[in-house]
C-alpha cells in the first residue's frame, strides 16, 4: 500500500498559521502559550487519528514549528506543556529545553547570515600558494543535532532532524 510522505509541522510567521499535516490553523496575534499548545495538540491528534487518551510523539519538526511562536521566557510554559500536552514534569522540562535550544540555533543562524549579508564577508578563501584576489563567500551553519535522540519520557520522544554532512 502506498503512503504519502509525512508533511512536517511548521509555523508561518507571515500568515501566523500553525500547520500539522494537511491542517492549518491561524494563531491570533497575542495568543498565549496555552492557546497555542492547545491548537498544536488538537492538530496533532486530528492528523494522527488520536484520542485524548493516546500519548503521541513530539517530533523535531514539531519543536521547530513551536519554538518561534511560543513565549519561551514565560515562567508558566513548563507547567502549560505538562498540563496541555500531558507530559511528566521531567518530559516538560526536556521539551522546554529543546524549544530553547532550537530558538537559540535559529537566532544564531539568522545573526550569522545577517552579518554576512550586511558586510558581504562571511568566509574568505585564499587558494594555497596563490597571490590572487581572495574569493568571498558567506556561509552559516547551525545545528542542535548531537547524533543522539533525547528521550523526554514514556509518552513522548523528541527525534532530531535528519543530518546533512557539510561539504568540505
Amino acid at each position: 500500500m502506498f503512503q504519502s510522505p509525512r508533511d512536517p509541522a511548521r509555523f508561518d510567521p507571515d500568515g501566523r498559521t500553525l500547520r500539522v499535516g494537511g491542517a492549518e490553523v491561524p494563531i491570533a496575534p497575542g495568543a498565549g502559550n496555552e492557546a497555542i499548545l492547545e491548537v498544536y495538540v488538537g492538530l496533532v491528534r486530528r492528523q494522527r487519528g488520536l484520542t485524548a487518551a493516546n500519548a503521541f510523539e513530539v517530533r523535531a519538526d514539531d519543536i521547530a514549528a513551536l519554538a518561534p511562536v511560543l513565549d519561551l521566557a514565560d515562567v508558566q510554559l513548563r507547567d502549560q506543556i505538562e498540563r496541555v500536552i500531558g507530559l511528566s514534569s521531567q518530559a516538560a522540562r526536556s521539551m522546554h529545553a529543546a524549544l530553547v535550544r532550537r530558538r537559540a540555533a535559529i537566532t544564531a543562524a539568522v545573526g550569522v547570515a545577517s552579518v554576512a549579508a550586511l558586510t558581504g564577508v562571511g568566509v574568505i578563501h585564499l587558494p594555497q600558494g596563490s597571490d590572487s584576489t581572495p574569493q568571498t563567500t558567506a556561509s552559516a551553519v547551525a545545528s542542535t543535532d548531537s547524533g543522539v535522540t533525547p528521550s523526554i519520557g514514556d509518552a513522548v520522544v523528541i527525534t532530531p532532524p535528519p543530518t546533512t554532512e557539510p561539504s568540505p
